[in-house]
């Protein structure tokens, strides 16, 4: 009986070691490859890389990977600042001995699936900032609407109609959604406006607060695919298939 409880504290003890020696290896791989990214990609900071994959040690020798976690804070891209990124390269095909002697220039990838948090402060900012007489943008209280305000222009068409005045302040509950690459928000519900307003009026306001932003150059040649909001800001998703993700510039 006693032979019996040390043998298992032995193999535990083993177990351990080789479960720590793993996740050791794992973490300098993902060191490596971060650093790498981080200039391939024109990144600002270097993202964090973890091998989500176990064990690491048998995918490093047979050279794949099955899930590879990139995680990516505040990128820039087009004066579009994007709070958080996190990417999952699935089906990574990589030798361990070209990647830690710097010898591969980029990583075949089977699929990568991200999702990108893009905040209502971080979106207000560029808008008031880029866009001219750009409506505010805010979390609009609950999931998958937006809460747009701004002062609204009346085409001076609509201004002869009775009770039309040359300036409308508006709010709005919008609702988001892609059209390819750009991120749509629309008016779906207008506040704070006269009963009186006509419809071509309330028409024009709808389109006015209508906020149409592309979002370009997004890490691993990944494609929009769904977007939705939430209390953390525009939470969208995006992926790729058969992609080769470089790890030096201009490869």
């Amino acid at each position: 009986m006693r032979r019996s409880v040390i043998l298992l504290l032995v193999v535990l003890v083993v177990v351990g070691l080789l479960v720590g020696a793993d996740r050791v290896a794992a973490g300098i791989a993902g060191g490596q490859a971060a650093s790498r990214l981080q200039t391939s990609q024109g990144l600002a900071a270097t993202p964090s890389v973890r091998f989500a994959g176990f064990p690491f040690l048998t995918q490093a020798v047979s050279g794949t990977y099955s899930d590879i976690v990139v995680d990516i804070d505040g990128l820039t891209r087009d004066g579009l600042r994007l709070e958080h990124i996190r990417a999952h390269l699935q089906g990574v095909h990589a030798p361990l001995s070209r990647l830690r002697n710097g010898t591969l220039a980029s990583l075949p990838v089977n699929h990568a699936a991200a999702t990108v948090t893009l905040t209502y402060a971080d979106l207000d900012a560029y808008l008031a900032t880029h866009v001219a007489g750009a409506p505010r943008v805010a979390y609009g209280g609950r999931s998958d609407v937006v809460a747009i305000t701004g002062g609204v222009r009346v085409p001076a068409a609509l201004r002869a109609l009775p009770g039309v005045p040359a300036t409308l302040n508006a709010t709005a509950d919008a609702s988001v959604s892609l059209t390819g690459s750009t991120l749509v928000l629309t008016p779906t519900v207008l506040r704070d406006l006269p009963t009186a307003i006509p419809a071509a009026v309330r028409s024009a306001v709808v389109a006015a607060l209508t906020v149409r932003q592309p979002l370009t150059g997004l890490p691993f040649g990944v494609t929009l695919t769904g977007v939705h909001a939430s209390s953390a800001g525009i939470v969208l998703s995006a992926a790729a298939d058969s992609l080769v993700v470089p790890l030096r510039s201009g490869a």
